[in-house]
């Protein structure tokens, strides 16, 4: 409602008010003269009281509505808290995302920046939470004249809180020992129609909050405990059991699945791996296994031979976190490997010399029949810097990882239904 709006009818209203008022003192004072006329003293009493309430009570008419439109205006504090906690933990994430950069790319200079993210994320996390602790101790605000607003949201009371939590081995063990796992899909998209062409799934912890552990730290919990085996093969029954659902349906959409390097160096897990897609030869094209560029350089033999062995049976595989702008797509092509990804910045306009090898390596690709993704796209001017000839996306500007909607059942997959569409 704009200013000159609310100043109108801030007129209208006390003009309203006054004109009430003159009249309610009339007719109390014609009363009171009809009183002593009557010779009555007690009517004549009773009409100037009521002269004076009724007076009284209209003079506040102009303060009531002006009152009202400044509630209407004014959206109140729990507002503006939400709000900033909303911005507050989108920074959270992004300099989390910071932080997972420069633990991989090593180096002093890293290792000074490193620290100061760190330090700002404290700072930043303590802020969050006293504002989470403010929001938590007041009421919820009633909305303003709803028919004016429509009609109220209605807010859950026991949503997933959005912030996660630090992991701790005992937290970890809590939940692993409770089933407390959810499994997630992000969709990789075609940047010029958004249309879905794969998934990416990933299994995550669930903290007492209702939502995943931050990610940093349970990594590090699931390091020391030696999990990531145990997790990978969930992962792996869970992909295969969405890619059977999304077959049934008719769906072309692929499951990518990233394991960790510990599981490509366990023979159990590789004998595993093998098993279980060896028997369902009828997901090969639907199920992907994903390694990252460094993990694939120093994995085992064995690793190599059941990738090898797969790929004679249909199965093709991601290569994950590209970062050599040498690397020979056709090569990877024969190895069986038909996608590749990188981080947005990989793709990102640099220098002329840069973007044209960018540009001869994307062009490799599609020559050989590789799909090149740019992943951790969260706004649309990331797009737009990207060199040309990047063809498909992932990351929160298309939709977030996706819970899958019901638990995945071990005699049937009738039942499986994802959000992520």
């Amino acid at each position: 409602m704009s200013s000159k709006t609310d100043v109108s009818m801030n007129m209208r209203g006390r003009g309203w008010a006054k004109k009430a008022a003159y009249i309610c003192l009339i007719a109390a004072i014609g009363g009171a003269a009809y009183g002593l006329y009557a010779f009555s003293v007690f009517k004549a009493t009773e009409a100037m009281l009521a002269a004076a309430i009724l007076f009284v009570a209209a003079s506040q008419i102009p303060g009531w509505i002006g009152g009202s439109e400044r509630k209407l205006r004014n959206p109140g504090e729990l507002s503006d808290l939400i709000k900033a906690n909303a911005a507050l933990s989108r920074k959270i994430q992004i300099l989390h995302r910071r932080l997972d950069e420069l633990s991989e790319e090593g180096g002093p200079e890293s290792a000074e920046e490193y620290d100061r993210v760190v330090q700002k994320v404290g700072v930043m996390e303590q802020k969050f939470q006293e504002m989470e602790e403010r929001v938590a101790t007041m009421p919820p605000r009633k909305p303003a004249i709803s028919n004016l607003m429509g009609a109220p949201r209605q807010v859950s009371s026991g949503p997933p809180s959005k912030f996660p939590m630090t992991a701790t081995p005992g937290l970890v063990d809590d939940a692993l020992g409770s089933g407390a796992l959810g499994f997630f899909l992000q969709p990789v998209v075609t940047i010029a129609t958004r249309r879905t062409m794969a998934y990416e799934a990933t299994l995550q912890l669930i903290g007492p909050n209702g939502s995943p552990f931050d990610e940093r730290s349970v990594k590090e919990v699931i390091r020391r405990e030696n999990l990531e085996i145990h997790l990978d093969r969930m992962l792996l029954d869970k992909t295969v059991r969405v890619a059977t659902h999304f077959r049934n349906r008719g769906r072309n959409a692929a499951v990518i699945c990233r394991f960790n390097e510990r599981s490509y160096f366990d023979e159990d897990f590789l004998f595993y791996l093998a098993e279980t897609l060896t028997s369902r030869r009828d997901l090969a094209g639907a199920v992907h296994p994903a390694i990252s560029q460094n993990d694939l350089a120093v994995v085992s033999t064995a690793a190599l031979e059941t990738l090898a062995n797969l790929n004679d049976l249909g199965f093709s595989f991601v290569m994950d976190r590209l970062r050599d702008l040498d690397a020979k797509p056709e090569i990877l092509r024969r190895a069986g490997f038909t996608m590749i990804r990188a981080q947005s910045y990989f793709f990102s306009r640099t220098d002329p010399q840069r973007d044209t090898e960018c540009m001869a390596l994307l062009a490799s690709c599609r020559q050989a029949g590789v799909q090149a993704i740019a992943t951790d796209l969260a706004i649309e001017a990331e797009i737009s810097n990207l060199v040309t000839g990047v063809e498909f996306g992932q990351g929160e500007l298309f939709s977030t990882p996706r819970r899958v909607r019901a638990e995945l059942s071990d005699d049937s997959t009738s039942n499986i239904t994802a959000q992520a569409s």
